[in-house]
């Protein structure tokens, strides 16, 4: 059902663009695993996607021809589309991510008609408020062939800062000669009896964040 649903109402304009049919028909599966079973169900099959040998999804997500097969209809077209839009739910949380899709949806331009990949990615920006031009281009349509995914190098360690203790975490995105990406993610820290999450945005090759916690860190 989810596969006629992105396919028909929706129409990818375009070869280049079965993403949109494909990675959201492979993305909603997750979304009935999550309703019928829980979250956990929902993200042992997302793991499950992430859990591809690195170079599994090498290659843009948007195809770059309209006469190969396999360049509209790889892994990286239905599973990473998938990991895409899993990854877009988490950013803008819920209830954006499912407004902007119903917006999305009920495009009257669109609407029983074709799309590209820049439909979705505006369709996205107007309903969260967000210009989410970055995201599309870095997940979407860059067409790395060395790498799939960034790989990350985290280090940590803690100071006295008056009456302050400093943690300072460092990340070196090791595959910033490739493809320096913008990362959006949560530092978890956590000692005994306490724990506390950050939010923070990893955008260069060597970045350290300097967070104040309230004892020594257990991890």
């Amino acid at each position: 059902m989810a596969h006629h649903w992105w396919g028909d109402l929706i129409t990818p304009a375009s070869w280049h663009h079965t993403w949109i049919s494909e990675g959201f028909a492979t993305f909603v599966e997750g979304l009935f695993l999550e309703k019928q079973r829980g979250p956990a169900a929902y993200q042992e099959y997302i793991d499950g996607l992430m859990a591809q040998a690195p170079g599994t999804y090498r290659g843009s997500v948007s195809g770059r021809s309209d006469t190969v097969f396999w360049d509209s209809f790889g892994p990286q077209v239905y599973y990473k589309g998938a990991i895409v839009l899993h990854m877009l739910r988490r950013m803008l949380g819920d209830s954006v991510f499912f407004s902007s899709v119903r917006s999305y949806l009920s495009d009257p331009a669109l609407r029983y008609g074709c799309a590209t990949t820049s439909d979705l990615a505006a369709a996205f920006s107007r309903a969260s408020g967000r210009d989410l031009g970055w995201f599309f281009r870095q997940w979407v349509v860059e067409r790395t062939e060395k790498i799939d995914r960034p790989s990350l190098k985290l280090s940590w360690s803690t100071r006295s800062l008056d009456a302050t203790r400093m943690l300072d975490v460092t990340i070196d995105q090791a595959t910033a000669d490739v493809l320096l990406y913008r990362l959006p993610m949560r530092i978890a820290v956590s000692w005994p009896g306490g724990e506390r999450s950050f939010d923070v945005v990893d955008s260069l090759a060597h970045q350290t964040f300097h967070l104040e916690v309230p004892q020594e860190p257990a991890s």
